[in-house]
């Protein structure tokens, strides 16, 4: 097992080879893009030749390709400079992307230190806490209040089962349910006589008098029951509360708020880091859509000097001196007539190379967009947390899968969750996170003072039966079971 922030710092590692690899395929394609402009540039100044040559004249036709070289020429060196230029921004944007990931790093362990100080600090008052009597007897009459109130809670979620089950067949007769909304049979009866005579008639058709107790009991024993829980509950939720405050004083007393503040302070200068990162991911972002710009072609300088040649290239004369200088080859323009065709040939070759080059930066670009993404989301996830850990064999294949394009970041993050581990200790004082003896134990699902209710959701009635509104009784607090709402 590696830990998280181990595994983070190998993602990072990752990004930065993959990175080199794809400023260097940018390298590759912008001298390649470069080659081909001056191979159009060689085109046109054998095209100069042939029309001083054949036409001689030095200020027509030949004139006019001689200039049109010289400022493509121009155009190409101040192109370069803007290159190069982009690559410095990108390299210190690089430099600043890896210093703060250095620092995070740094920060991450200084965090887990102070967590691991954090630990000491409550499993020290943890023992001054066991060799005193009051808490052990406090302790252990909160045990008992929880006990009854967990009992109490299942007899009455029982009677509660019980009453929706038998009192449909009650409910569904229509006389029997107007004659006990009237109260008939008790002292709250009000009727005129001849109302009483008419509901004494039916009562006995119905035989009233004998459904009237078996219902009244069923109702009754479940109203109590849950009167009797709730009651229970709120003893237990007293007991509970003099545990924690006994706790917290021991985990304050042993500089469990200083421990906790130097956490809180680590914590918000990952945050602070964290979003100083993602400036400086943006900024990179910015960065490289420039160079994939000049990698297509796309930047202004080389769309002029593609533009000039162009506008010559296309003649019909220069076609005509090419055709004839052909046709009728001599010692003298034989040369520069090879001289065009290399240039051609030239282009075509250079062509070649630069879809192919084109193709193998977009694979390593993709590769290292899902990497970053990858990194971000560790981070923003806090995988990189103290406790956290990884299954050196899952973590290393699939980081190899990400780095070779096997793997999509999507892939990525389903098979990674398989080979985490969190090993974060819980004990019994409060850690900023949830974590407590009260909570994720016998007596609930969360931290009795952090995240969670100290008894669990489920209760009578759909929320905890006496926090979030149970059905059949339960209090409407919002909460789930003894819950602190969220800590100290």
């Amino acid at each position: 097992m590696i830990p998280g922030h181990s595994a983070l710092g190998g993602i990072e590692d990752a990004l930065g080879q993959l990175r080199t690899a794809e400023a260097d395929a940018n390298r590759r394609l912008d001298d390649a893009m470069r080659q081909m402009a001056e191979a159009k540039a060689d085109e046109a100044e054998g095209y100069r030749d042939l029309a001083v040559f054949r036409l001689k004249s030095s200020d027509g036709l030949g004139g006019q390709l001689a200039q049109l070289a010289t400022r493509v020429r121009a155009v190409l060196a101040l192109r370069a400079n803007d290159r190069t230029t982009l690559g410095k921004r990108l390299a210190a944007s690089e430099a600043d992307i890896a210093r703060i990931a250095a620092e995070r790093q740094s920060f991450a362990t200084e965090l887990a230190d102070a967590e691991e100080k954090r630990r000491a600090v409550e499993n020290e008052a943890q023992v001054g806490l066991a060799a005193k009597s009051d808490y052990a007897a406090v302790r252990a009459e909160a045990e008992q209040a929880v006990g009854v109130a967990q009992a109490s809670e299942k007899k009455a979620k029982l009677a509660e089962d019980e009453l929706e089950a038998k009192r449909k067949p009650y409910e569904d007769d229509a006389l029997f349910t107007y004659l006990w909304s009237r109260g008939y049979g008790t002292q709250d009866y009000q009727a005129g006589n001849i109302a009483r005579l008419i509901d004494g008639w039916v009562a006995r058709l119905i035989r009233y008098h004998d459904a009237r107790p078996n219902y009244a009991m069923l109702t009754e024993i479940s109203q109590r029951l849950r009167e009797h829980a709730n009651r229970s509950a709120a003893l237990a939720v007293d007991a509970v509360e003099r545990v924690k405050a006994m706790e917290k004083g021991a985990f304050v007393a042993s500089g469990g708020d200083q421990a906790t503040a130097e956490i809180d302070e680590h914590r918000r200068r990952l945050d602070a880091l964290d979003a100083t990162r993602a400036a400086a991911e943006k900024d990179h972002a910015a960065i490289e859509a420039e160079i994939d710009a000049f990698g297509r072609g796309e930047d202004p300088r080389y769309k002029e000097a593609v533009a000039l040649l162009a506008d010559a290239l296309r003649g019909a004369d220069l076609n005509r001196l090419y055709q004839e200088a052909v046709a009728t080859p001599s010692p003298e323009d034989e040369k520069i007539v090879k001289g065009v065709g290399a240039a051609r040939d030239q282009q075509d070759r250079l062509g070649d190379a630069v879809k192919r080059v084109r193709g193998e930066l977009a694979e390593v670009s993709r590769r290292r967009s899902e990497i970053s993404q990858v990194a971000s989301g560790f981070r923003n996830r806090r995988y990189d947390a103290d406790g956290s850990y990884f299954d050196n064999d899952v973590i290393g294949h699939l980081l190899r899968g990400l780095v070779n394009g096997a793997l999509t970041g999507a892939d990525y993050w389903s098979r990674m969750e398989q080979g985490r581990r969190w090993n974060q200790p819980r004990s019994g004082y409060p850690s900023g996170d949830g974590g407590s003896s009260w909570g994720g134990g016998a007596w609930g699902g969360g931290g009795s003072w952090g995240g969670g209710g100290s008894w669990g959701g489920g209760g009578g009635g759909g929320g905890g039966s006496w926090g979030g509104g149970g059905s059949s009784g339960g209090s409407s607090g919002g909460d789930d079971g003894f819950s602190t709402k969220g800590g100290f």
